[in-house]
């Protein structure tokens, strides 16, 4: 039997094993695949001292912490350090991994430090010296008369182990964060001076011939933000002061759980320049915005292409944008806006004119619109009778049918691929029927899929009566509950729990008489695709996600987060 030395094996094993055979980039999109489960990477590290190289960039792919107000009293001091413990890694010990780090999530942060913990972990020395040079490149004397104050804040925030401080030096020491997803914070004044700085001096650089300006901007690559609030009543009171990053020209996508938008907000909005941003993507979920603050937050993206908003917040209810304000504001974007997504959860405020209640015939203006998800009322100008526990409230003021409401099938535009239809009953029924018999007739060439979310409660199987061509169109008809509807979980059929129709009379064209149609197919659909790759809605929130983001790379192959760490949510 011959015998065969180490090298000679491992020799053998090269030529056997393709993948060391690639290129070190098509390595890294190989093994991009496996993320987010860091255990699959360490794995990978482990085989060779080729792929460790390669799996070592996807260690620090996503950074998150949580904050340490999510921390008990006996750990605090080891969890708190994590960050500039992460930021020491990339930017000393390994700082060619510092390019590497693609995505930061961020919990509620302290901002006024931790007195009680040890300062004796605040950098010092060379260390100091590194961070100091950061914060001098970050705020200079083009960015505003204060800037040395600034620079002593952020300073003196690092040295109180401030994690406002701490994680806006993470931003600006990593150049390629493509996804920040931050928790709703107190006064974190640092972390939004960088945002704001990231957006400033990118806004200058574009407009300076062969200025550098955009090339030395922090968060230069940054392609999403995603901003969230835990506070159920008011939600998150600030997220227009973030407006600037509209200004950040690789920015595509701006999402806000619970965003707070009274009129004295637009203010941030307007004070930048109109068609300017390069946002293609707005999405505010549980949110309460005003007419003005949505007018105002439109203006600024060149070309919208998707724009979803579902209400959730309810102190200020009567002020609260209504459909008809939604579609005056898309109007702008006609030639570019491919996706609208509306919930207001079809419940009619006492106040403002009823006619705002529908979009109206405005809405077949958004000539580039391929899918649309909005509610009965919003689209026929009807409301539903409401369910017996609300029998004893006041609406006699609210009409069930605004005068001289168009009929559905003349508002949608032409170019339509997708309608969806929540909070569905009787009266959408002649609707649904005239956009079948429209189809049939030649209009609206491009529909191939219609989706009807009913209220459950308020319709029966044997109620649904529709005819249309299944060679034209598919057809999904769901009773969806209660609990669904308050959630927003509508996009995706196979996560919302919905109950298949499976007796409803759906009859179809072009066959002997009238059959049965079997129940919609309720798993194996394809969600939508976002531009940025993910999946459509619901969106559930990032930071409640759970498992979906208990994982994090923490620098070294070698290096674990323990176990209690990484089950830890932000407070509710």
């Amino acid at each position: 039997m011959p015998v065969t030395t180490r090298a000679q094996e491992a020799k053998a094993r090269t030529k056997t094993c393709h993948i060391l055979q690639l290129s070190t980039e098509i390595q890294l999109l190989i093994l991009h695949h496996l993320l987010p489960s860091i255990e699959s990477i360490h794995a990978v590290a482990k085989t060779c001292k080729k792929l460790y190289d390669v799996a070592l960039n996807l260690t620090v792919h996503t950074f998150r912490y949580l904050g340490g107000e999510s921390r008990l009293e006996d750990d605090l001091d080891r969890f708190t350090a994590r960050t500039m413990q992460f930021v020491r890694y990339v930017t000393i010990t390994k700082p060619h991994l510092a390019q590497h780090v693609k995505c930061v999530v961020l919990g509620q942060l302290n901002s006024e430090g931790w007195g009680r913990l040890s300062k004796s972990r605040a950098p010092k020395g060379k260390e100091l010296a590194l961070y100091i040079g950061l914060i001098e490149r970050t705020l200079t004397e083009a960015d505003g008369e204060d800037w040395k104050l600034w620079r002593f804040q952020w300073l003196a925030g690092l040295a109180k182990l401030s994690e406002d401080a701490e994680v806006a030096l993470l931003l600006v020491a990593c150049p390629n964060i493509e996804v920040l997803l931050m928790e709703e914070s107190f006064k974190p004044e640092v972390l939004k001076r960088v945002i704001h700085v990231a957006g400033q001096r990118s806004a200058k650089g574009s407009t300076s011939s062969g200025s550098s300006a955009e090339v030395d901007a922090p968060l230069r690559h940054l392609k999403e933000l995603y901003m969230e609030s835990g506070e159920l009543k008011y939600g998150h009171l600030s997220f227009s002061e973030f407006a600037k990053a509209f200004q950040i020209p690789s920015l595509r996508s701006f999402e806000v759980v619970r965003g707070n938008g009274e009129d004295y907000r637009a203010g941030d909005f307007e004070d930048l320049p109109k068609r300017s941003s390069n946002v293609e993507e707005i999405i505010l979920r549980s949110s309460c915005i005003t007419p003005k603050v949505l007018k105002a937050m439109t203006a600024v993206p060149r070309a919208l292409v998707s724009f979803e908003y579902t209400m959730g917040l309810y102190h200020m209810y009567d002020e609260e944008m209504k459909p008809r304000d939604l579609v005056e504001a898309m109007v702008r974007h006609a030639a570019s806006l491919e996706y609208l997504h509306i919930n207001t959860q079809d419940d009619w405020p006492t106040g403002g004119n009823p006619e705002t209640f529908v979009m109206g015939l405005g809405l077949r203006r958004l000539t580039a619109l391929k899918q649309l998800a909005a509610g009965m009322q919003a689209l026929t100008g009807t409301r539903n009778p409401y369910p017996p526990e609300n029998e004893n409230m006041n609406y006699d003021n609210l009409p069930e049918v605004v005068e001289d409401s168009p009929r559905m099938v003349d508002c949608l535009p032409e170019n339509l691929e997708f309608l969806q239809i929540h909070a569905c009953g009787k009266p959408v029924l002649p609707h649904a029927q005239e956009l079948f018999d429209a189809r049939a007739a030649g209009r609206f060439p491009r529909l191939r899929h219609v989706r009807l979310l009913f209220n459950k409660e308020l319709i029966s199987s044997d109620d649904i009566d529709l005819h249309y061509d299944e060679g034209l169109l598919r057809l999904e008809v769901y009773l969806q509950s209660d609990e669904n509807r308050f959630y927003d979980l509508i996009q995706i059929v196979d996560e919302i729990k919905s109950i298949p129709l499976a007796a409803a009379k759906l009859g179809t064209r072009g066959s002997k008489g009238t059959r049965m149609l079997p129940s919609p197919r309720s798993h194996g659909e394809k969600p939508r695709a976002h531009q940025n790759g993910s999946t459509s809605g619901p969106r559930i929130p990032y930071l409640m996600r759970g498992t979906q983001l208990t994982w994090i790379h923490r620098g070294t192959t070698s290096w674990r987060p323990p176990a209690h760490a990484a089950k830890a949510k932000p407070k509710a």
